[in-house]
């Protein structure tokens, strides 16, 4: 997770989505991963690092747009029939607060 927190915002707009080397369901998509003793399929894993980095590097912004393409990409998926990204959204918010954790032990 280290290299996802040392990137930029607009670096990590890009290496999360459309196959960006932190797009796990189209670069591992049958490998798990494991954090703090909970494993993530790939899909997960990839929601779960995107709400790390955002709430790491932009706090409530980088959430709130972390949440606000994961809605647009269900979107474009799903057309009128999407559900908000409902199943991405407890693994963005693990993420998140992972991120909210880390940055208050440091400060």
């Amino acid at each position: 997770m280290n290299e996802a927190k040392n990137q930029s915002l607009s670096e990590a707009f890009i290496n999360h989505g459309g196959s960006g080397k932190f797009d796990f369901v189209a670069n591992q998509p049958s490998d798990t991963f494991t954090v703090n003793r909970f494993t993530y399929n790939a899909g997960q894993f990839g929601n779960f690092l995107a709400g790390y980095t955002g709430a790491y590097l932009g706090g409530f912004f980088g959430y709130s747009g972390v949440r606000f393409f994961g809605i647009a990409y269900d979107f474009d998926e799903e057309g009128f029939d999407f559900d908000w990204a409902a199943e991405s959204v407890p693994f963005i918010q693990d993420g998140a607060a992972i991120a909210e954790f880390e940055k208050n032990l440091c400060e």
